[in-house]
């Protein structure tokens, strides 16, 4: 036998049950398992690196729309409100600047642009220079409100019932009287009120029996409730040009009172407003604009003998449908249409 045939074959040698296929396969698992999961933590990085961006981004744009807002809140809005005030100041819209520099208090120098307003108000409606000024340590007796009404303690008062009434009190332009401010005040022998002044509240000066002479300011509106009513000593009342209201009852009880002019901005006239004036021997009323004459706004008046309207008779018929009703029975109308 030769030495070739002695040789036998090289083979492997495989496991019957191929549990060498089955290792295999179960790394080639694990392989794709691990390269799975790297892809998963992969995607999971992805996605927390995207989700912290957008948590930046997030409150970046947060913070940046807070940052608007402050600054609208803080320095556009005030900056551009100041403008229009400075706008309405630069205008001689002084009662708007007051407001609108009042509402601003604290930014930029608004408070004494305010100060600067409320004076040039009442140059404005005072028609002086030399404006009033009076403060609770030289007046204790007044005090006011932000909008300008004044009130009155006669407690603390130490003067001779001589009053005068201040353009500007305490920093705050005098725009009003305040509800009974003088009622029954029976020593007041004058009073001289600022022209600031555009409203007499009701019951202002109710009851002043030796208040004998009272001129009104002249860019008054409106006048209240009884405001003079039963000042029996009250000879004389002049009237501004702007006079809107007088209000019911705002003359009843003026026993001396003897004439009576108002002017053409008049547009209501209350009920029973000069009831009772016993020595009213001639009263003037409005023009065009007289819109309301109350009931009884001249009854009792036994010494009137002549009221002139200044208007059409027709206008006059317009608000003056019942002559009796409104205490004229015995009274001549004279209609003086554009005579005036």
């Amino acid at each position: 036998m030769s030495e070739d045939q002695d040789k036998e074959p090289w083979r492997a040698e495989l496991p019957e049950d191929d549990s060498f296929e089955e290792e295999r396969l179960r790394r080639k698992w694990e392989r794709e398992q691990e390269m799975k999961e790297t892809q998963r933590e992969r995607r999971l990085r992805e996605q927390k690196r995207r989700l912290r961006a957008f948590v930046i981004l997030a409150f970046s744009l947060a913070f940046l729309i807070i940052l608007l807002a402050v600054l609208t809140v803080k320095v556009i809005v005030p900056s551009v409100r100041y403008s229009k005030a400075e706008k309405l100041l630069e205008n001689g819209e002084y009662a708007e600047a007051i407001v609108a520099f009042r509402n601003m208090s604290g930014y930029k120098d608004a408070d004494e642009r305010l100060r600067e307003a409320i004076y040039l108000q009442a140059v404005k409606l005072s028609g002086k220079e030399n404006v009033i000024y009076e403060t609770s340590d030289t007046a204790p007796w007044f005090s006011i409100t932000e909008r300008g009404e004044l009130d009155f303690d006669e407690d603390r008062y130490t003067g001779d019932f001589h009053i005068r009434i201040p353009d500007v009190f305490d920093g705050v332009l005098v725009t009003a009287l305040s509800d009974r401010i003088f009622a029954d005040r029976t020593e007041l022998l004058s009073v001289e009120i600022s022209d600031c002044v555009l409203q007499i509240h009701d019951y202002a000066f109710l009851g002043c029996r030796t208040l004998t002479e009272v001129r009104l300011p002249a860019h008054l509106v409106s006048i209240g409730v009884s405001a003079f009513e039963g000042c029996t000593a009250l000879r004389s009342v002049t009237f501004g040009e702007e006079i809107e209201t007088v209000g019911v009852s705002a003359f009843a009880k003026c026993k001396s009172l003897e004439e009576v002019t108002l002017p053409r901005s008049l547009k209501t006239l209350g009920s029973r407003a000069f009831n009772s004036c016993t020595e009213l021997r001639e009263i003037t009323v409005g023009g065009e604009q007289l819109e309301t004459l109350g009931a009884y706004a001249f009854s009792a008046c036994d010494a009137l003998k002549m009221l002139s309207f200044r208007g059409t008779e027709a206008e006059w018929n317009a608000v003056a449908e019942d002559v009796s009703r409104l205490g004229l029975d015995d009274v001549q109308i004279v209609c003086r249409g554009s005579e005036e």
